[in-house]
């Protein structure tokens, strides 16, 4: 025997002995393993011709303290000169009672931008400059009313130059719709910047029903990633001590925890339905659906919207007045995924329901396993489940398995077909894989602790990606009945109010978190997040975390003060904000970064910070020191409302090759903001609020309607008499407001100074 053979058969030696402890300690650890956490391979791509990176699915949280109060601008406080902007909060304004869009306008300390009425799970910033006009020092420089300027590129991919107009854009069902923030339907609050190029609204839903297939098909890996990072530990715990004692009981709190990754699973097949529904409708938006009118494109989305999965193939829309009921199309490959779908949809259901029974006893505090063992391996069978190369392992595998990880120190699994819900979900939106994760195990005097990576290997792509979604539609004007779309878009503006009834004091960006009322307390309800961005990667493998920090780096919040003059808005820079990251070059000039804590093994955190800058005569900015936490953006008058409108954009000029990966996606993220005062703010004393946080947010009443006006008809609105137009109809709803529905469209909607003309003529002898 070798000098290298005797040391790896004493190594084996030591890694057996003492055997029974051993064979007791790995059979735990290859069940601990199969239940292990499982971490998503998501997806992250740039949209472009060389280095131009995207973000998507970006929300947006706003927070304010005490008695100083914000709001989200509309079109009309957007243009008002009052020093209250024209808006009181009255009675019931609060997002407890009323929707929350509804609630943002008012004054109040919480702007909540998460609903999908603002689109920004749809916005999409692409690299961009910021069009900042130099003064004299920080506080004379100015962004022109065009906020951000775009490149232009030649037909050999090369950058020609960057001055690309973008205009202001609204979310408006399916597509970012040019929205001016001047005139009769001026539009404020949120705004997403981008160009035109003749794309029709058909066009633009297609793109938009494709990306959402991949965010619906990443959302529904991360519902379950999340779940188990909370829930996974009870599951192996579960799966371990049953298989040390076959008869042992477990607490109500297990069961009650799988309870809790079943929901989760119900909402990760769900969103997997959601990405079928939008590929169906992609393939009903493509080349193949002919030339669509704006009307027809609300009326299919609307449609397949508000289908069930299972029932896609019976949806009809008004593709025209010629073909008012026109039939959708089922492309190929969407039948094999709906009946997937619909199978773990009952699966799924089954194993709810079964749980709602074990639970209903609220005096049974002990469960056995028999109880609920078909729930669990309908979640994690172990006999189609490979454990260091090994198909549903038992004690007989131990010792390969105790050799596979001395060999690779580590573990892997792998869920195949027929392994459990968790791998059927992987049949419809792909395998993913997981990696950077350790699980411990300890029985007696012994601890085990193995690195582990696990993985699906059910279908690499998913059903989902299978069904046919067909060619774009054509990019020309599609006249009569379309609008005007914004093509490509580069980022975004939140418009706000900002006011306070204290005297000489500063509003500052609040990076920490804080309450947002009283600072001593400790509600929930009232606790502020601070300011920060955090970002996920959706691929590891070709996009680092490292790689996302230096994405990171490139990202800007602008603050600039909006003011109304001559009919135009004026914009002012008050600061310019980034993420706590710092770039370091070595001698050889390879750029490095730093900062931000890490979020998983996929994700990143860092705080936000305002920084000196400076502004070069081509208008490039460049960041200087950072500043510290609650820095000044402005002085406030007492009692004198502030208009601030915060842009968000990829600055173009920090972008290179190094930040970007070639995959499908975009990586994905969150910004929020909070702000503060530099004043000592007394709150009014109410104890539920210091105690509870006040009232959490409730579902808006249900409002029902009541025809009032066809098409055609008179109807009197705002004392106004109009003729409503085609294609519409108009009802009253039982909240006394006036709404109209599209034909063929499922939607009400509430009629407002934004839309009428849209749906009303006006015929009134004045007018």
């Amino acid at each position: 025997m070798t000098k290298t053979e005797k040391n790896r058969e004493e190594k084996k030696r030591r890694v057996i002995m003492p055997a029974g402890i051993r064979n007791k300690m790995v059979a735990a650890v290859s069940m601990l393993l199969v239940a292990s956490i499982m971490m998503v391979s998501s997806t992250y791509a740039w949209f472009t011709l060389s280095t131009a990176p995207e973000v998507k699915g970006i929300t947006t949280n706003v927070g304010a303290n005490g008695n100083l109060e914000m709001m989200l601008l509309n079109g009309d406080s957007f243009n008002s000169t009052a020093e209250d902007l024209g808006v009181q909060s009255e009675i019931g304004d609060s997002y407890s009672k009323i929707a929350v869009e509804a609630a943002n306008v008012k004054w109040g300390n919480l702007v909540d931008l998460s609903a999908n009425v603002y689109g920004l799970t749809n916005a999409v910033l692409n690299p961009a400059k910021l069009n900042i006009v130099k003064g004299e020092g920080e506080a004379s420089n100015t962004v022109n009313s065009v906020m951000l300027l775009a490149p232009s590129y030649g037909n050999d991919g090369r950058v020609i130059e960057v001055n690309t107009t973008t205009y202001s854009g609204k979310w408006d069902n399916s597509a970012w719709v040019y929205a001016d923030t001047q005139g009769e339907n001026a539009f404020a609050g949120v705004r997403v910047l981008g160009t035109s190029s003749g794309v029709t609204k058909q066009l633009s839903a297609y793109r938009n029903a494709l990306n959402a297939i991949n965010s619906n098909s990443n959302t529904a890996k991360n519902t379950i990633v999340t779940s188990l990072a909370s829930n996974g530990q009870t599951l192996a715990n579960i799966l371990v001590q049953h298989i040390q004692d076959e008869t042992a009981t477990f607490k109500r709190t297990d069961v009650e925890t799988l309870r809790k990754l079943v929901d989760a699973l119900q909402t990760a097949n769900d969103a997997a339905g959601e990405a079928i529904k939008q590929a169906v409708l992609a393939y009903n938006l493509s080349n193949a659906a002919g030339s669509l009118g704006d009307a027809a494109v609300d009326s299919l989305v609307n449609a397949i919207k508000a289908a069930k999965v299972t029932e896609l193939s019976n949806v009809t829309f008004a593709k025209s007045g010629d073909e008012p009921t026109a039939a959708i199309k089922m492309p190929d490959g969407a039948a094999a995924a709906v009946t997937q779908w619909n199978v773990n949809d009952g699966v799924i259901k089954t194993a709810s329901g079964e749980l709602t029974n074990l639970l209903e006893n609220q005096t049974k505090t002990e469960y056995t396993y028999d109880e609920f063992g078909s729930i669990m391996n309908g979640l994690i069978d172990k006999t189609n489940t490979k454990v260091a190369g090994i198909k549903n392992p038992s004690k007989a595998n131990l010792q390969d398995i105790i050799n596979y990880y001395t060999e690779n120190k580590r573990i892997d699994i792998v869920m195949l077909d027929g392994s459990g819900i968790y791998a059927n979900i992987a049949k419809l939106v792909g395998d993913y894989t997981a990696s950077g994760f350790k699980v411990t195990v300890t029985y007696n005097d012994l601890t085990v602790t193995a690195d582990v990576t696990m993985s699906t290997s059910v279908d690499a792509d998913g059903l989902v990606k299978k069904i046919n979604t067909d060619k774009e539609p054509a990019a020309s004007v599609g006249g009569a009945g379309t609008t005007t779309v914004l093509s490509d878009t580069y980022g975004y503006a939140l418009d706000f109010g900002f006011r306070t009834n204290a005297a000489g004091s500063n509003l500052l960006l609040q990076t920490a978190q804080v309450q947002r009322v009283y600072s001593d307390a400790t509600a929930a309800n009232t606790q502020g997040g601070g300011s920060y961005m955090q970002f996920k990667s959706n691929n590891v493998t070709v996009f680092s975390v490292d790689e996302l920090r230096a994405l990171m780096s490139a990202m800007r919040v602008v603050f600039v003060e909006t003011k109304i003059e001559n009919n135009l808005p004026q914009y002012t820079v008050l600061g310019i904000a980034a993420a706590d990251i710092t770039k370091t070059t070595t001698a050889d000039g390879v750029d490095t970064y730093s900062g931000g804590d890490p979020v998983g093994t996929d994700g990143l955190k860092a705080g936000l910070y305002l920084h000196k800058y400076t502004v070069g005569d081509d208008g490039v900015i460049t960041l200087g020191a950072k500043e510290a936490d609650k820095s000044v953006l402005t002085a406030l008058n007492q009692n004198v409302a502030k208009k601030i409108t915060a842009i968000v954009y990829i600055d173009g000029e920090i972008v290179d090759n190094t930040m970007v990966a070639n995959a499908a996606n975009s990586m994905t993220g969150s910004l929020n903001l909070q702000f503060s005062s530099d004043a000592d703010l007394k709150p009014m004393e109410n104890t539920n609020m210091r105690i509870n946080g006040g009232e959490k947010a409730k579902d808006a009443p249900e409002v029902t309607y009541t025809q009032k006006a066809a098409a055609g008809t008179t109807y009197t609105y705002g004392g106004t008499e109009y003729t409503v137009n085609a294609g519409y109809t108009i009802y009253e709803g039982s909240d006394s407001k006036p709404y109209y529905k599209a034909d063929g469209s499922e939607k009400y909607n509430l009629i407002t100074s934004e839309n009428v003309s849209t749906v009303l003529t006006n015929t009134s002898t004045g007018g």
